[in-house]
């Protein structure tokens, strides 16, 4: 942390999203990831860094009254603004899945979290995240880190490059629950 509050303010603040009980590989993998973020912060680069833990995956319809599901679906939401403010897509990261709950006697939808996600914030703002994509080339998690530690651009493309219209997780979403309903 640094201790310049002017200096504070203007640094990013990150949160690694995780998804819960991931294969060793992927462990090894966060782990990386956050002795990255312990260095970044080490060399006053962020001002903090948090960590969400979000399970495989989301049913907003079931999951949403809860104090974590309304977190994790107000994340999603967020996620899909941004990805309309930027022209990059964050959905492709994303599966959907849908079922029938016998219990409720309907088809349910669900999100499949990818494994790590960053975002990146300044101030409350949502800056970048990570992975994306600008429809040609995959912004990973290691990229952002770099531009971070180089105090570079977080994706280099052209201006007038990105796709005008972008998927969004929720949408993707209730798309893939409609299909399914149109196929029982």
């Amino acid at each position: 942390m640094t201790n310049n509050p002017t200096q504070s303010s203007q640094l990013p603040t990150l949160e690694f999203r995780v998804r819960s009980l991931t294969s060793a590989t992927a462990g090894t993998k966060q782990q990386e990831v956050l002795d990255r973020l312990d260095q970044l912060e080490a060399d006053g680069l962020i001002d903090e860094y948090t960590v969400l833990v979000w399970g495989k995956e989301f049913c907003p319809e079931t999951a949403s009254g809860t104090d974590h599901g309304r977190t994790v679906r107000d994340r999603l939401a967020e996620l899909d603004e941004w990805a309309a403010r930027t022209g990059l897509a964050v959905a492709p990261f994303f599966r959907f899945r849908t079922g029938h709950s016998e219990l409720l006697d309907t088809t349910l939808g669900t999100v499949v979290h990818p494994t790590m996600m960053l975002a990146e914030y300044v101030g409350s703002e949502l800056k970048h995240v990570s992975p994306c994509t600008d429809g040609e080339t995959c912004h990973d998690i290691d990229d952002h880190l770099d531009a971070i530690a180089n105090e570079t651009a977080r994706v280099p493309t052209a201006p007038g490059s990105r796709p005008q219209k972008v998927p969004a997780i929720m949408s993707e979403l209730r798309d893939a629950k409609t299909s399914t309903a149109e196929v029982e």
